[in-house]
């Protein structure tokens, strides 16, 4: 399996009780109980995460069936038709209007995009510390895949005023790893606040938690991996320490794709197995939908299942409002997957040439007519 290699499976002091799922659809998780001494010399129960598959495996006979299948059907469609489709997904989900967002409008002040609502059904709601407010624009990714034991969060770019309830909801859910899709600035414009300490050995204190850096990675061209220490309180009442991985990748351009899919594949593959996760860039739908359902879509494919990109961000926008945001964006999405597809000898890269050329043209034409305004 790819890995950062200091990525490192997590310690049983970091595996700690995980409050269930919100979401009432989710699939059942899977949960390994085993004891642990603390430091007194008193057995404590320790809760492992679920384990999840990897989907960078060898594909089985089924798996490679499916995949060419997919493959075959994108590349018979063509970026035309494609297009056409994502017009479509869009007619066909559920407005502003139709969706439930009461807690979106009683938090104004919260809220980075008055035009990007937080659906409730599936917010994540704050409880930790208790006697406070609940409201967090974040929602679950979840019960879209059958079974699917990878749990993920959706959320937008702290605020000023939110970052301490982003660290509540950091803490709240024991959450392995970050994804930061966006930069703190792009294009001279604040994208997101300086959530975390920047530099190593600096602590920020939040939210009656300890946030400190312990360790930065640069993976080049466009990678950084932060090692973040968080000390609070326990559910007994005793200091808790959990280790934190904050992955930042600022290869994306805000509401454009990635000239390449390697980036996003290489960032998948390296924390394909880590959960509960946060993924974020600046509102928290375009980027962030993009990589959530490029994942879901290759552990479909993984899982041997038939893949219809069109379902799987239908289903995840009824969570995630605007999940992958634009048109390029779904296609992107299928250059990607076909590129997974090409990396496991599936097909050759001469089949999907005359696709993958296409798409190309389009991106580089869009950015051409964008660069021109």
């Amino acid at each position: 399996m790819h890995g950062i290699g200091l990525l490192k499976k997590r310690e049983s002091a970091v595996s700690v009780n995980r409050k269930p799922n919100p979401i009432a659809n989710k699939s059942k998780e899977k949960i390994d109980v085993t004891h642990s001494v603390d430091a007194s010399g008193r057995k404590k129960t320790v809760i492992e995460p679920p384990v999840i598959p990897p989907i960078d495996n060898i594909p089985n006979e089924r798996s490679r069936i499916v995949m060419r299948r997919f493959a075959t059907i994108v590349m018979a469609k063509g970026v035309e038709s494609l297009l056409q489709e994502f017009n479509e997904l869009k007619i066909s989900c559920p407005g502003v209007d139709q969706l439930n967002h009461m807690s979106f409008d009683r938090n104004t002040d919260k809220n980075r995009y008055k035009d990007i609502i937080c659906v409730e059904g599936s917010r994540v709601a704050l409880t930790w510390p208790p006697g406070m407010h609940d409201y967090v624009h974040a929602n679950w990714a979840t019960g879209i895949i059958p079974d699917c034991q990878k749990q993920i969060i959706c959320t937008q770019a702290p605020l000023p005023n939110t970052i301490a309830d982003f660290w509540r909801m950091v803490w709240q859910e024991k959450v392995y790893v970050i994804l930061m899709l966006c930069q703190v600035i792009e294009n001279g414009k604040k994208k997101c606040e300086q959530y975390w300490p920047l530099k190593p050995g600096e602590t920020m204190h939040v939210a009656g938690l300890s946030i400190t850096n312990e360790r930065v990675d640069s993976y080049k061209p466009d990678l950084q991996y932060t090692k973040i220490i968080i000390t609070g309180p326990g559910s007994d009442g005793t200091k808790r320490r959990h280790v934190l991985n904050h992955v930042l990748w600022d290869g994306w351009p805000d509401k454009g794709v990635p000239l390449s899919t390697t980036g996003a594949l290489r960032l998948i593959f390296r924390t394909q197995t880590m959960t509960p996760a946060i993924v974020h860039c600046s509102a928290g739908v375009g980027r962030t939908g993009t990589i959530v359902a490029l994942e879901m879509c290759m552990r479909v494919l993984a899982s041997g299942a038939e893949l219809s990109v069109y379902n799987i961000i239908k289903e995840l926008r009824s969570r995630r409002f605007l999940a992958c945001q634009t048109d390029l964006q779904y296609l992107y999405v299928h250059r990607a997957i076909l590129q997974y597809i090409t990396s496991k000898n599936i097909m050759s890269s001469e089949e999907t040439q005359k696709w993958a050329m296409d798409y190309e043209t389009l991106v580089k034409s869009r950015l051409a007519a964008g660069a021109a305004q």
